[in-house]
């Protein structure tokens, strides 16, 4: 019984009755496949550019916050000191 489905099933494979896979050309493959690499890299190099900018919010959240609790009029003060010196706030 099981030998004889697969007799059947090498037949149908052999005839080609299963259904035919068909596939893109090569070429048509191949720019997909490279359209979808440079998605991925682009999207990569956006998401360590957040993630660098996320760790700098948080230091400097950090430091705003220490600063704070030490003394309110410095904070704005030294804010704006950074924002001047380090550009922020310009995208890359």
């Amino acid at each position: 019984m099981i030998s004889a489905s697969l007799a059947d099933l090498k037949v149908q494979r052999a005839t080609g009755s299963l259904g035919s896979t068909r596939m893109l050309p090569l070429t048509i493959q191949f720019v997909i496949a490279m359209v979808a690499h440079a998605i991925n890299q682009r999207m990569a190099r956006r998401l360590d550019y957040l993630l660098e900018e996320l760790c700098v919010l948080k230091e400097t959240l950090a430091v705003a916050t220490v600063l704070r609790d030490l003394e309110p009029s410095y904070l704005c003060e030294a804010s704006c000191r950074n924002q001047a010196r380090t550009g922020s706030g310009r995208m890359i």
